[in-house]
Order: structure tokens, then sequence, then C-alpha cells
């Protein structure tokens, strides 16, 4: 990649500490940097807030350190400048409030599920209170995940009402969808795609407003619907 003239400080890199390797975040961190061949990353985050447990054995008992300790470890990654900023991932407010009551560096972003069929209104405004900016994954939907097969056949990109607005403004389902979340306070958009012509579509999102009609409409269409919902994961 850099041999190729691409400096690094051009470069946003983030990765996360996966669930599995609560028990010592150093090691698991100091890992990912040696497989990244980097000195520091710009953004690491906690990738979810459940403890390790094994559900198998009669033992419930969390084997993992809880988030504040966890929280203290990324917090000396950061002072000695191996990683520039640390955030969380599918955070709730009451987890999120209890990690920055005990915080020396608060998070600086909390991603989460974030489509037109899941707003997450109520936990947009905690977080502007809170002054930790949002991260929206799966921001055109992923109905067809099949980690949860209750709603494969769930699609943001088929819905009528988000093809009309596209079609309204000469634009595709996803770039809508996509510009919905863009014109909210305080968010980056994350759109996953393999296809070239998909990153060069989903980068025109920004490119054009939706007015004060289209947002109405797309806010009627939140109805709560997680595409990844961990209840339902095996």
């Amino acid at each position: 990649m850099f041999e190729a003239g691409i400096k690094r400080e051009e470069l946003f890199i983030t990765t996360k500490l996966w669930n599995t390797d609560k028990g010592d975040a150093e090691a698991a961190f100091n890992l990912s940097l040696s497989k990244l061949g980097l000195e520091y990353v710009d953004l690491y985050l906690i990738h979810n807030m459940v403890p390790v447990i094994d559900f198998e054995s009669d033992d419930w008992s969390a084997k993992s350190p809880p988030h504040h300790v966890i929280w203290k470890v990324l917090e000396e990654q950061v002072k000695k400048g191996k990683i520039r900023s640390i955030g969380v991932s599918n955070f709730t407010v009451p987890a999120l409030l209890d990690l920055i009551a005990g915080a020396e560096i608060n998070p600086t972003v909390n991603q989460i599920e974030c489509h037109p069929f899941l707003q997450q209104q109520a936990l947009f405004k905690w977080h502007k209170k809170l002054g930790v900016a949002i991260t929206c994954y799966a921001a055109i939907g992923s109905g067809h995940y099949s980690g949860n097969e209750q709603v494969k056949s769930v699609s943001v990109l088929t819905d009528p009402i988000i093809n009309e607005i596209a079609e309204k403004h000469g634009k595709s389902a996803a770039q809508v969808a996509v510009q919905f979340q863009l014109q909210r306070q305080s968010v980056v958009v994350l759109v996953k795609t393999t296809k070239i012509e998909r990153l060069a579509e989903n980068l025109k999102s920004a490119f054009f407003t939706l007015d004060e009609e289209d947002v109405e409409k797309i806010e009627k269409l939140d109805a709560g619907l997680r595409l990844f919902n961990p209840r339902v994961f095996d």
C-alpha cells in the first residue's frame, strides 16, 4: 500500500478489540498493530459490550474484565501514541454513561446499526449531549444477512418510499439511504461494497440534498427493526 506512493497520514485506519480478546486488550491491540504493519492506528474500538461468558458451562460468570478496566488499557495506548482516538461499538446509552463516568479520555465515537428502518432517534439525542459522535453501519440495510433469518427478506433498497424519493432526485435508493444519515448531526456513515462502481456511487451520495418532505417520509419508515440483533444469533 505505502509502496504504491500512498502516505500513512492520508489514511484513517480503524480496527477493533474483538470480544474474545478482552482478557488481554494490550496484547490483542499490539497483535493487530503488528499484522497491519503500522506504528499507530487512528481509531480503536471495543467491538461490543458483551462480556466473555461460556454459556455451554454451568459457570456463567464473566471471564473478561469490566469495560472500565479495558478502557484504562486503551487510554495507556493513546498516551504512548499507538492510538489516536478510542471508541466503542454497539454500546447502549447506560453502558456508555458507565464507561464515561470513570474515563480519563472519553469515547470519541460509538459505531451502531442505523438505517431508515432503525433510526435510533433517542440514541442520537443522547450522543449529542454526551459529545460522542455516531458511526452508522448497515446504513443501506443488510436484509440478506444470514445470521438473522427473521429479517432476511427485508431490504431498504427495495422500499417503495425510498425508491420514490430516489427517482425524484435522479439518484439510487442506496444514495438516498446514505444521504439521509449524512444530513443528521455528528454522523459518519459506513457503506460496505466489493464493487468499484458501487463505491463510486456511494461516494456521490454527498452531492445532493434531501428536502424536508423527503426526510419526513423516511422518518416515518422507522420501525425499530434490527437487522443485526445479537438476541437471534446462533
